[in-house]
């Protein structure tokens, strides 16, 4: 599949970019090495969440993180 197709597929589904890979069965993924891979998959698991849940994760990760 080109970019433009998926760019097409994407805009028609009115999705966010990251949806689309979104990654299912992250089963082991701590176990990985890749930085952005390790992000998406954090992000993968907020996307569905409510408003309220996010911000519950964004506290937490702020307190373990000392931020």
């Amino acid at each position: 599949m080109s970019m433009e197709t998926l760019e097409k597929v994407i805009t028609a589904l009115d999705v966010n970019p990251v949806e689309v890979f979104r990654i299912e069965g992250i089963e082991g993924i701590e176990e990985r090495s890749d930085r952005r891979e390790l992000i998406d998959a954090l992000n993968s698991l907020l996307v569905e969440r409510k408003l309220e849940e996010i911000k519950m994760v964004l506290r937490l990760t702020k307190d373990v993180l000392g931020t």
